[in-house]
């Protein structure tokens, strides 16, 4: 069994699932208690469901990477070539299974098992989608139309996870290890990270046994940490390095709020912007005179939107928020 995914917009008490076993894909409605086959394709580990459209699924593993617009009742092989097995490559151990580098008797370096080994599915920007692929020339995607088309973030002949910060597409974490078990020399990229979506690359391997790292995930909160799977040492974790320039407690990177404290980051329309700095009303991504006439509607109203100050009721101190922020585009720098 491989790739456990989860459905964030399924209901809470009865979640959709999906997952591999032997390479075909099954899902689940009632929070797991009994599974259907979706696809059966042999060659899968690896799932992911979009964070805005629940009928957008992926799945991939050796033969690359498969998507369906359905919720997994019909599927589509969605990627480029260079994601799936080097056919050239014959497997020296039993292919079902993800593990790293072997050396043929003339020191050739080959790979057993090549393909997709993570998806992630940007938690901010519906059709954005990351895909790992390991092996030879392989490396890290990235898709921002849900895989009809894609971009090259990274060349790494031994990627395997990636982790997207919940509240900033901009930070991305990725590993790279050549051994799926155990230590070694570390002669792998380990750990990376950027803060641009991937434009540049900044190594995170401080305090690393060996530069191996296998699947990541960052927690968010005051004191933000990444997680990842390090073969031959375990769990590793790590703070993420950021300023707090409104010192509410938040780093910068996760703020959705930069220019005034609001330790509790209300975002009553859940568009990644604190409501301290979002007066945008009508979501056109300026804050005008139609906003102005929405605000005037609301005002004296419990609507939470309006409620910039989130102290219950529309008033004049919400009135003196929109003023500063009148005229310009919402976001966490809104109001500098």
């Amino acid at each position: 069994m491989y790739g456990l995914s989860l459905d964030i917009n399924s209901p809470i008490n009865n979640r959709t699932l999906y997952m591999t076993l032997n390479g075909d894909v099954y899902k689940s409605t009632n929070d797991g208690h009994s599974w259907s086959k979706k696809f059966s394709n042999g060659g899968l580990k690896f799932t992911a469901v979009d964070h805005f459209d629940r009928k957008l699924v992926y799945a991939g593993g050796k033969q690359g990477l498969y998507r369906s617009i359905d919720a997994g009742n019909t599927w589509n092989k969605v990627s480029i070539p260079e994601m799936e097995a080097n056919n050239q490559h014959q497997p020296m151990r039993d292919e079902i299974i993800p593990t790293g580098v072997d050396w043929l008797d003339d020191g050739t370096k080959v790979y057993p098992w090549e393909g997709v080994f993570d998806i992630k599915t940007d938690p901010n920007k519906p059709n954005r989608v990351y895909v790992t692929a390991f092996g030879e020339g392989k490396g890290l995607y990235r898709s921002d139309d849900a895989g009809l088309t894609w971009e090259k973030l990274l060349t790494d002949n031994e990627m395997r996870g990636i982790a997207i910060a919940p509240q900033n597409s901009n930070l991305i974490y990725v590993t790279s290890s050549e051994n799926y078990y155990s230590g070694g020399t570390g002669n792998s990229a380990g750990i990376q990270y950027s803060t641009d979506a991937g434009k540049h690359w900044f190594d995170a391997n401080n305090g690393m046994a060996w530069n191996y790292g296998g699947m990541i995930e960052i927690e968010t909160g005051k004191k933000p940490h990444v997680w990842a799977w390090s073969p031959g040492t375990g769990i590793q974790h790590s703070l993420i390095p950021g300023d707090d320039s409104d010192e509410d407690g938040i780093n910068n990177i996760f703020d959705n709020c930069l220019s005034i404290a609001n330790d509790r980051q209300r975002d009553t329309d859940h568009d990644g912007y604190g409501n301290l700095c979002d007066a945008d009303l009508d979501n056109s991504g300026f804050v005008s005179f139609a906003d102005l006439e929405i605000f005037r509607a609301r005002f004296g109203s419990s609507n939470p939107v309006a409620d910039l100050d989130g102290n219950g009721s529309v008033s004049f101190r919400d009135l003196s928020i929109f003023r500063r922020l009148f005229g310009q585009a919402p976001g966490p720098a809104a109001g500098f």
